[in-house]
């Protein structure tokens, strides 16, 4: 099989750990990935492809485990959640006749704020048909409220949930303009850095100058003792501020870099969402756009009124939903980015970044 963005896709959705083998196959099927003889990869070759060391630098020959001469294809970090997800996925479950349904632990319901859970039904005619039907219903455990929301077939909370999810889409072009100003704000914040770091790095040389200096004047009996260190202890403590300064600098100079491609590319995926859409792929996104947990009471999350599903979005997705309602109202560049402190660049606007590199769609902070 070659290597697509897919196959990366697979690995960090998997790495979330509410994923099961199965739910990966029908991904790869979705994406059209198969094997080399054209048929669609099952579960003990999603398990060996999430297990195989290959994709981190490293190879198995002859029983050992070898470094490889190519660049790795995802971070060692990825890969060690997608081994502790397997371990925690092999562990036997505790009803061993437990049908676990894709959508069950994401909405909650309007009416009394209960989760909304999963049924089974099975309906057999006379004629010796049977039909199966999965319902989604509130699990009715208020100990309050005396809750009456009736139950929304499957099929009707997928087309539900496709058409949701598809509001928090960002268009192509929006993508890729975005992606070229994280670039250009990459390079510029590492240059700043870099030249911050210089200053710094020649401050501390000064100050190991100073201390070698003050050393041979308390040897020479050129100054008291109690001047020597508190001197001394002054210029170490001025000394390890900057050293720290500066590790915090490396670290921390695009650290939003990465969770801001993250969002994008997520957000973009979002065009192709359907009704054929795996459940649990859709369920990831809702998780992402709309939180983990849902509160009706904070207006929070996904919840389930009168047979249709509603979301409340994390601010970073509500501005694209608002920016879609700007599209042709105002420029394009000022839907990408407008807010305090912005400089008008080529063919859009940036932020000063300081201190993380905040970008906005319609004001509102994206990436986080």
């Amino acid at each position: 099989m070659l290597w697509t963005a897919s196959d990366q896709r697979l690995f960090e959705l998997y790495a979330e750990g509410n994923w099961r083998l199965e739910d990966a196959a029908n991904f790869l099927a979705h994406e059209g990935i198969k094997t080399k003889g054209g048929k669609p990869i099952k579960r003990d070759q999603v398990s060996y492809m999430l297990s195989n060391p290959f994709y981190v630098g490293l190879f198995r020959y002859a029983g050992e485990l070898h470094e490889g001469k190519y660049q790795p294809i995802i971070s060692k970090q990825l890969f060690d959640k997608v081994q502790a997800a397997l371990k925690e996925r092999s562990k036997p479950p505790k009803n061993s006749t437990n049908n676990p349904q894709a959508l069950c632990g994401l909405i909650r319901c309007g009416l009394c704020g209960m989760m909304i859970t999963a049924e089974h039904r099975i309906k057999r005619q006379k004629n010796g048909n049977v039909h199966e039907y999965t319902y989604y219903r509130c699990t009715h455990k208020s100990k309050t409220i005396q809750c009456s929301e009736p139950p929304v077939r499957k099929e009707e909370l997928n087309r539900q949930l496709s058409n949701l999810l598809k509001k928090y889409a960002l268009p192509d072009d929006w993508a890729a303009e975005l992606l070229k100003m994280s670039e250009r704000d990459e390079k510029e914040a590492a240059q700043s850095t870099t030249a911050l770091a210089q200053t710094m790095r020649g401050e501390i040389q000064g100050i190991s100058q100073k201390l070698q200096r003050l050393l041979d004047a308390y040897l020479d009996q050129d100054i008291e003792r109690e001047s020597y260190r508190s001197e001394k202890a002054n210029l170490l403590s001025r000394k390890k501020s900057l050293e720290e300064k500066i590790g915090k600098l490396k670290q921390g100079a695009n650290v939003w870099i990465e969770p801001l491609r993250d969002w994008i590319k997520n957000a973009q995926m979002l065009n192709g969402i359907d009704e054929t859409t795996p459940l649990p792929l859709k369920k990831s996104f809702a998780q992402k756009i709309f939180g983990l947990n849902p509160s009706v009471s904070l207006g929070t999350g996904l919840t389930l009124h009168a047979r249709e599903a509603r979301g409340v979005a994390e601010i970073q997705w509500a501005a694209i939903v608002a920016a879609h309602q700007q599209v042709e109202k105002i420029p394009l560049c000022n839907i990408i980015v407008r807010t305090v402190g912005v400089v008008p660049l080529e063919t859009g606007l940036k932020t000063q970044c300081v201190g993380g590199g905040i970008r906005t769609l319609m004001g509102c902070p994206i990436g986080s």
